[in-house]
């Protein structure tokens, strides 16, 4: 699979459903978040050789290449749209490069036993006086060649006019590793919310010495 370059741009937020109509958080925290998302993709970028006439990451951790023995932690950021249809959240990924959602992403890696984990923590929205809070938890991770795959489950809370919605996410997140040792690592989620809401992503995240 060929993943795209994911920035969190801060252009005009989008009108979305669920949580995007959460809460009382200034618009701050989402620059603030992007502008860190930023420094991170320009990293991944260069480790993973992206073509932005192609739109693909010309280097791939090959199976030869994937380290064997020992732990990686990565640390980066995922972005979430959100929509009532299921065909739609794609198109919205694919048309709007600003994400309802934006959560930090830590990762580690346990090469021996090819296992991955992790959590999705400090939420934030992109649309101003609105607020979400929560963790999605990254589990039962397996990492096979280059690739991996996970599970995604947690609570995502905010608060609408005053009151407050409480929505449990379930969804799968897969990935590609990128440079010559996996210093890098792209991908994709997808699942939903507890009200049926589809849930679309995308994301990032580099090696910490």
């Amino acid at each position: 699979m060929n993943f795209s370059t994911f920035k969190l741009a801060l252009a005009t937020p989008v009108i979305a459903v669920a949580l995007s109509a959460c809460g009382s958080s200034s618009i701050s925290g989402f620059e603030d978040l992007g502008n860190k998302a930023d420094a991170v993709t320009k990293r991944v970028d260069e480790i993973g050789g992206y073509d932005p006439e192609s739109g693909i990451y010309t280097n791939k951790t090959e199976a030869q290449e994937m380290p064997t023995e020992g732990t990686a932690s990565y640390a980066g950021f995922a972005g979430f749209w959100l929509n009532d249809d299921q065909q739609q959240v794609r198109t919205d990924m694919a048309e709007n490069d600003t994400p309802v959602l934006a959560a930090e992403l830590n990762l580690v890696a346990d090469f021996a036993t090819s296992k991955i984990s992790g959590s999705m923590t400090n939420f934030q929205i992109s649309e101003e006086g609105n607020s979400v809070n929560g963790t999605i938890d990254v589990s039962d991770g397996s990492i096979s060649g280059g690739n991996l795959l996970a599970d995604l489950s947690g609570n995502l809370n905010g608060n609408v006019d005053g009151q407050e919605e409480e929505h449990t996410f379930t969804g799968t997140m897969d990935g590609t590793f990128l440079g010559d040792g996996a210093e890098a690592v792209v991908g994709g989620i997808e699942g939903s919310l507890s009200d049926g809401t589809f849930v679309a992503g995308e994301w990032e995240a580099v090696v910490q010495d």
